[in-house]
Order: C-alpha cells, then structure tokens, then sequence
C-alpha cells in the first residue's frame, strides 16, 4: 500500500468555490431547514428538546437534534459576523464539494491511481451531489467524508498507531451522522465492505472494524 500523500490540485477550491457563489447571487435555496438562516441561535437552543412548543399546537421535532454539528454552528458563526445568508449557503456548499474532491483525490493516490485528478472530478461532481445540494444538503456530509473514512481504515490496518485511525473514524462519523442515520450508515458499511474486499479476509479486516465501532458508538 502506498503511502504517497502528494497535495491535490489548488485550483480544487476554485472549482468547488465559483460556481456556487455564480448561481442566483443574492438569493437563497430552500435547503435543508429554513431556520438554518432565519434563526440558527434559536433553532440550536431548542435542539436539545425533543418538544417544540413554538410549532402549530406543539409537536415531536424531526432530526433537529443532528444541527447542533456542524451545520448549526456554522450557519450561527455566520449570523454573528453578519455575513449574507446566501453567501454563507454557497461557502457550505462549497464545503462538501471540497472535502468530497480532496478526499477522493487523496484515496486515490493511496490507491495508486494513474490519473487521481480525474478520479476526484468524477466522484466530487458526481450525479448524486446535484440531486441534493440546493434542496437538502445536510444529506451530503456522509458522501463528503465517505473517501476519508476509507483512508483511515486502510491506514488503521497497516500502521502500528491503529487506536488513533479508530479515533479519526469516530470523529468522521460524528461530523457526518448527526442528521440522517440512514445515509451515515450506507457510508460506514461501504466504507467497511471496501477494506473488506480490499483484504480479501473479513478475519483480517474484522479487528479493525471493531476498533472503529467502539468510539464510533460512542460519539
């Protein structure tokens, strides 16, 4: 396996950056949860209570809990330096695509691709990305982070700091599971079958796995 950790292109962040901040300057998308820019302090003080009093009669919240991190705070640092909401949409859209992009270019010169640019390209403006972005972008943090969870299980096979990949996985699946169980789950099993058929042994792969799961479970 190679260890070969050469940078990806700068002009990563160009691509990712400019054709958000080009589409329908001054305006917002409908994304997520509307009070993600109507109110984040707010939104984010009543996430803890699975009650929310405010709405119709009272009702159960869907998912609120899962933006207090990191979609929450990002958008109440925005509000408090008083940027533009649309402006602070399209910086998190720029966001995924970036980490998306520099992660599949990284597993792929782990991989030792011969062409790891076009690689990340494919997999960081996929199908998949302009299926969501705009309307329901928290969905995507999974797919962002899904090139990086396979890195840290590859490298939490072959290096001898193993805990310390365990740990990085859990803080992955912390940034990327607080909204959607099911979407975080696909990423994690993907991320588990692909050192599986990697390793061609499930027994070889399985006591990485379970390093993984432990700390996963508990954050």
């Amino acid at each position: 396996m190679t260890t070969d950790t050469s940078r990806a292109p700068r002009w990563f962040w160009l691509i990712a950056l400019l054709p958000p901040l080009w589409s329908s300057p001054g305006r917002i998308a409908a994304d997520t949860k509307t009070y993600l820019s109507l109110d984040p302090s707010g939104l984010l003080a009543q996430a803890p209570s699975l009650w929310e009093s405010d709405t119709g009669l009272g009702t159960v919240t869907h998912q609120t809990i899962g933006y207090l991190f990191p979609q929450g705070p990002w958008w109440l640092i925005a509000d408090l330096l008083a940027i533009p909401d649309w402006i602070t949409q399209r910086l998190w859209w720029s966001l995924l695509v970036a980490t998306a992009l520099f992660g599949a270019h990284r597993l792929a010169r782990h991989l030792e691709h011969r062409s790891p640019t076009v690689t990340a390209l494919a997999y960081g403006f996929s199908p998949y990305l302009f299926a969501y972005i705009s309307r329901i972008s928290a969905i995507l943090v999974p797919w962002a982070v899904l090139p990086w969870m396979i890195i840290v299980l590859r490298r939490g096979a072959s290096d001898e700091h193993r805990w310390r990949y365990s740990a990085r996985f859990a803080l992955l699946v912390l940034v990327a599971g607080t909204v959607n169980a099911t979407s975080i789950g696909f990423v994690v099993a993907g991320a588990a079958i692909w050192l599986i058929a990697e390793t061609g042994s499930l027994r070889t792969s399985l006591p990485v796995l379970l390093r993984s799961a432990a700390p996963s479970l508990g954050v």
